[in-house]
């Protein structure tokens, strides 16, 4: 009967769809990578998914089973950009440590000067020394060259931290206190007190 050979034909030509398991899952890794907070992954590795992404976006989700092969190969390529994803060092210390650095030198450089101005420049040079040396966007590979230019900060304000000029207030305040009993009426102070100032 003709409808019967009709549903034969359909079933003899039926095509299974590919498995799209693993395919799904690395656009889902990548997804994830992309949207995770700024400063978890290097801009490398976000831009590397980023650009993955862009480029399966076109894929057909209907590819017939066999279809397998391509599919499995453009996983693979997806897969191959998930593992060489790099986590981002930890700037913490050195942004806190860079922070620092920065008030010291505009607190510093407002006209009340608090070290010694060799050693002031100096500090000022080696940070930004340290700071234009340090790439920004290291992977956690990378840590102990963050470390070392935390290391550096540190290490430059203990050194200008020995090279602080004399705080004279106390003594500027004395020396006004002595001035005005100098300066005081006749008879407000013993003649002694005043030969003493």
């Amino acid at each position: 009967d003709e409808a019967t050979k009709n549903m034969q034909d359909v079933i003899d030509s039926a095509e299974k769809k590919a498995d799209y398991t693993d395919f799904d899952k690395a656009v889902e890794d990548l997804e994830n990578i992309v949207n995770a907070p700024e400063g978890t992954y290097t801009e490398e590795t976000v831009k590397n998914a980023q650009d993955a992404l862009d480029s399966v976006a076109g894929v057909d989700k209907d590819l017939p089973e066999t279809e397998q092969d391509a599919l499995d190969e453009i996983t693979s390529g997806l897969q191959d950009v998930i593992n060489s994803a790099k986590e981002k060092a930890d700037y913490t210390d050195y942004n806190n440590a860079k922070k620092e650095a920065d008030s010291i030198v505009n607190d510093d450089g407002n006209g009340n000067p608090i070290y010694n101005e060799d050693a002031f420049n100096a500090y000022k040079d080696a940070i930004e020394s340290i700071d234009n040396a340090l790439n920004k966007d290291l992977s956690s590979d990378d840590q102990a060259v963050v470390d070392e230019a935390t290391k550096g900060l540190t290490d430059a304000k203990a050194t200008l931290e020995n090279n602080k000029l004399a705080d004279y207030t106390d003594f500027d305040a004395a020396k006004d206190a002595l001035e005005e009993i100098v300066n005081a009426p006749e008879g407000t102070y013993t003649e002694e007190t005043v030969k003493n100032a």
